[in-house]
């Protein structure tokens, strides 16, 4: 039951803060109370890495005479990395709120952190089917509650549904997954899934990742972002991979692996590129999920689960490190240039074991291009860090809080990779981080170069260059599926304006004459399937 105990502490911590912020309290007394609970459970998940505390298990709807429902919360390798991680981001999120107090002091933000945080690792727990979706719910209730109070006009709302659709059409799959089994007469195992079982879960961890479809929303968000924003949009990602690592190393049939592997090239490399090209780091963030997102499916359809843990960490506390880096002062650059390393992939680095799902052998055409990605995603990480950003008057004793919330997500990080994953130099595979490192420095060189040198002049007036540009753009344009949005929304629109419009004929005055004859019309559809 340890495993309940952090959740447990930080919805208690959450419904306390809502109370004491109701009650009028000072609020430095509820920031204090917040990063109280928030510590007292990355204390106890950080004990539960030693404890062997067996998988917590009980059966849901165990009709007599049917086989039960099995719903396990537990933690183990490939689920503890996410839960710490994600208590680490919660704890850095309250700990770098110091610096955002002049603009940003509503404890209500700091209370659905803490809510959301214990939805998130409470998912990381989960070990069966049935658990990630109650988990997964949780998770989905709390962000829509929470974005349907802070509002942000009516585009960015119909960007929210389309969203939470495509997050609950993932519940619906893992849902689906279980039936599937059922009907052969099994209960559906995550380690033993095979296909077609197998290729569902994939699809609904993919969908809930924002990778299908190839959605980037949420990139006009409230002033709340840089705190809560970073928590709603990294809690369910780093959820979802949880159950991609489950999953067996068969996950999709041979002759399927080769078309999603050339998927989440495209899909790694748009938001690779993109994420290098994007000028703010809040702007960019769905860029770097995708990106992150991309490369993780691949491990996995791969057969290296294993790969994933490393590469959901790094993307939660590198990206946490990003997404709250809203100072830039000189010793800080310290701080930036270590979790910049840690993402690096090298050698005694956290991010040492993500590469072994990226190149396999025989060497290929594909591990050529996943190395690229890789490079571009660092490349792009090492610009965000280094940005210039504009800097608030804070108080030193504020600073050195906030720098603190930073120290807590590299120390994570580099803890995560000393006792849970391999950092050791992987036998065949340790050379391509070195090469992917290189490749990331000539990128960054030459960025630099193009920046204080501009473009050579015999190209400054080149008319293929502009159609370059232009192409570009267009793909940009269509990878973005903003025009799928609009789709979405006008079909939304329509299913409105229909329901509208029964509504007002059958509450009318011929209402009871309508019914009568839709009645009438469903019978004749009826005899007529049962007398064919």
């Amino acid at each position: 039951m340890l495993v309940f105990v952090p959740v447990l502490v930080l919805v208690g911590t959450g419904l306390a803060v809502l109370v004491m912020r109701q009650a009028k309290v000072s609020i430095g007394y509820i920031w204090l109370s917040a990063l109280a609970g928030s510590f007292v459970a990355w204390l106890v998940l950080l004990v539960v890495n030693w404890d062997n505390t067996p998988v917590y298990t009980s059966q849901f709807w165990n009709l007599p005479g049917s086989m039960g429902y099995p719903v396990g919360f537990g933690f183990d390798r490939l689920s503890w990395p996410f839960a710490f991680a994600l208590s680490s981001l919660l704890l850095a999120v309250l700990l770098t709120s110091t610096v955002r107090f002049h603009f940003q002091s509503d404890p209500f933000t700091w209370a659905f952190s803490v809510l959301i945080g214990a939805a998130g690792i409470l998912a990381a727990a989960a070990n069966t089917p049935l658990a990630f979706v109650f988990s997964w719910t949780a998770v989905d209730i709390l962000e829509i509650a929470m974005l349907g109070l802070v509002g942000g006009g009516k585009a960015l709302q119909q960007r929210n549904i389309i969203s939470s659709m495509a997050r609950i059409g993932g519940i619906f799959l893992v849902l689906w997954a279980m039936v599937s089994s059922r009907s052969e007469g099994l209960v559906l195992n995550l380690g033993l899934a095979a296909p077609p079982q197998s290729v569902l879960l994939l699809l609904a961890a993919a969908l809930r990742l924002g990778v299908v479809p190839l959605h980037v929303a949420y990139t006009s968000e409230p002033l709340t972002r840089r705190g809560l924003g970073t928590m709603l949009r990294l809690v369910p990602p780093a959820a979802s991979l949880v159950l991609l690592s489950r999953l067996p190393a068969a996950v999709v049939p041979p002759n399927a692996a080769v078309a999603v592997l050339l998927f989440c090239i495209l899909a790694a490399g748009y938001g690779a590129f993109m994420w290098m090209v994007t000028r703010d780091d809040l702007e960019g963030r769905p860029y770097w999920l995708l990106a992150v997102a991309g490369l993780a499916i691949a491990s996995g359809v791969r057969g290296q689960p294993e790969a994933i843990p490393v590469m959901g960490t790094a993307m939660v506390l590198v990206g946490g490190l990003i997404f709250l880096s809203s100072e830039f002062r000189k010793p800080l650059h310290v701080i930036l240039l270590v979790g910049f390393i840690g993402m690096t992939a090298l050698p005694f680095t956290p991010a040492a074991g993500s590469l072994i799902g990226l190149t396999v052998f025989p060497f290929n055409l594909l591990d050529v291009f996943f190395i690229l990605v890789f490079a571009v995603l660092l490349s792009g990480t090492f610009f965000h860090m280094y940005r210039k950003r504009e800097e608030q008057p804070v108080e030193r004793w504020l600073l050195a809080i906030y720098s603190a919330g930073l120290v807590v997500l590299i120390a994570s990080h580099w803890l995560i990779g000393f006792l849970v994953l391999k950092v050791e130099p992987r036998p065949g595979v340790w050379w391509v981080s070195l090469v992917s490192t290189f490749l990331a420095v000539l990128i960054i060189l030459a960025y630099r170069w193009w920046q204080r040198s501009g473009l050579p002049i015999f190209l400054r007036n080149d008319p293929r260059l502009a159609a370059v540009r232009k192409a570009v753009q267009i793909i940009a344009d269509v990878l973005r599926l903003d025009w799928l949005y609009a789709l979405f929304g006008l079909v939304l629109r329509l299913l409105q304006s229909l329901i509208q419009f029964l509504t007002r004929l059958l509450e009318g005055e011929g209402g009871v004459l309508w019914t009568l004859l839709l009645i009438v019309l469903l019978a004749s559809f009826i005899a007529m399937g049962g007398s064919q």
